[in-house]
This record gives C-alpha cells, sequence and structure tokens, in this order.
C-alpha cells in the first residue's frame, strides 16, 4: 500500500513549503489543519473498502473497519505528502493484507496459519481517490496562499 499521496512539482505546493517552516505555529497548525482535513474522506474510504474485502469470520473486517482512520501530513519546499494511517491497538500487517497474504492463529493451532485475502484491497480505493484529494489539496493550499498574502499585506 503506498504510503502517501504525494505532490511534487507545484509552484504553489513549495511556497506553501516555505510559508510552513518559516511561519509561526499559528501558521504551521492551519496549514496542517487544511491539508488533513482535505484527505480526511480519503482515509476513511480506504478503511471502510479495505475492511470490506477483509474475513469477516473472526471478526478482522469489523475491528479494521472499527479503527481510526487518520491523516498525517509532510511539508517540505519540493514536495507533499498526505500519509493514511489506521488507529488500533492491534498492529495489523496492512502491507502483507494488500499484496493479499494474511497470517493469522486460529484455535488449535500453534503455529499461525496463513490465508489469502484479496489483493489491492486498501491500495485500489487509495488509487481511485487520490486525484480528488490532490484536486482538495490543491484548492487548500491555493486558499491558504492567498489567505496568507492578504494577512502579510496587512
Amino acid at each position: 500500500m503506498p504510503d502517501g499521496v504525494t505532490i511534487q512539482g507545484a509552484e504553489d505546493i513549495g511556497r506553501l513549503g516555505t510559508a510552513y517552516r518559516a511561519g509561526g505555529k499559528e501558521l504551521r497548525t492551519r496549514i496542517r489543519k487544511a491539508m488533513q482535513e482535505a484527505a480526511k474522506p480519503l482515509a476513511v474510504e480506504v478503511r471502510d473498502k479495505g475492511a470490506a474485502k477483509m474475513p469477516h469470520r473472526g471478526g478482522l473486517s469489523g475491528r479494521i473497519a472499527a479503527a481510526r482512520a487518520g491523516v498525517s501530513l509532510t511539508a517540505s519546499t519540493r514536495s507533499t505528502a498526505v500519509a493514511i494511517r489506521l488507529g488500533t491497538r492491534e498492529k495489523y500487517d496492512l502491507r502483507s493484507m494488500d499484496l493479499g497474504r494474511l497470517r493469522h492463529p486460529t484455535y488449535g493451532h500453534r503455529p499461525w496459519v496463513s490465508q489469502t485475502v484479496p489483493a489491492g484491497a486498501f491500495t485500489e480505493p487509495f488509487q481511485d481517490g487520490s486525484t480528488d484529494v490532490r484536486d482538495r489539496v490543491s484548492a487548500e493550499v491555493a486558499r491558504l496562499l492567498d489567505e496568507i498574502a492578504r494577512e502579510a499585506s496587512n
């Protein structure tokens, strides 16, 4: 599963990264919050669609669907990356699940067993929604840059 949607090469993203590093705590908080809010719907969609493809018997699907879908942000002058995270108490190997492999214990079996699951359960919805996230993040970047420019001129 990809770690995040990366938007590179856009001048606005670079300017936002520069403003992010140069700005105060309040500005960094506003930038981070706006970009996380733009990407949050994709995190929820990836979680829900991925969980629907996992085994229902034993409750894995339900536990993944109940996980908190979060977004983390990395901003620099050259690129901005938005990564999707699932917050659970249990540690799931989402990369292996996305490759179609699931290892788990079963009652009465000492070693863990391997099970196949649909490959791409998390990658496909991520890729399907990444264009929308790029558009929303770009719109938020443009809005924030305009807002920052207005504040700087006052």
